[in-house]
């Protein structure tokens, strides 16, 4: 029986997880540190960015890619991607909200002007549902993060008394 033809030989997977695992060790090492315990702020910002900067340079990828190279990744895939990326960093770096929300918003712009400047011939009702699906993402992060912190703090439950009453 012949195997299916593919359209790479596999080394970009191998690259990105030999990348993944160096970042992973490479960051678990780091947050033993007692440079992250005064620095987490700054590390957690830069982390953050470099994520967004990584899945902005995937979606940048894949129209710079010829048919026969390009990733099976359709736009609905880089769309999902972003999206993950806005939750991760609303929901696992230690980072104020404000930076989040800084960080969050300037990614999603991003993400939207390349993928409006690679296909511009989009519906303004597309563009409109897309703005309004990471509107509603950041929400959702935000309300992720707040109730995090309240409920890391102890005062969930000093909060809802206090609403009781």
């Amino acid at each position: 029986m012949k195997r299916p033809e593919s359209k790479g030989d596999g080394r970009v997977v191998q690259y990105s997880l030999k990348g993944l695992q160096i970042l992973v060790v490479t960051i678990l090492v780091v947050t033993t540190t007692s440079y992250y315990e005064h620095h987490y702020l700054s590390v957690s910002s830069f982390v953050a960015i470099v994520l967004c900067i990584v899945t902005l340079s995937v979606h940048l990828s894949y129209y710079f890619e010829t048919d026969q190279n390009r990733p099976d990744m359709s736009e609905i895939g880089q769309f999902a991607l972003c999206i993950e990326t806005l939750l991760l960093v609303y929901t696992v770096f230690p980072l104020p909200l404000y930076l989040c929300a800084i960080i969050g918003v300037c990614y999603s712009t991003f993400f939207e002007l390349l993928a409006y400047s690679f296909n511009p011939s989009e519906d303004s009702l597309t563009l409109v549902s897309r703005v309004l699906v990471h509107m509603c993402v950041h929400t959702i992060g935000g309300h992720i993060l707040v109730m995090t912190q309240v409920r890391m703090r102890g005062t969930f439950m000093k909060v809802g008394q206090l609403l009781m009453v």
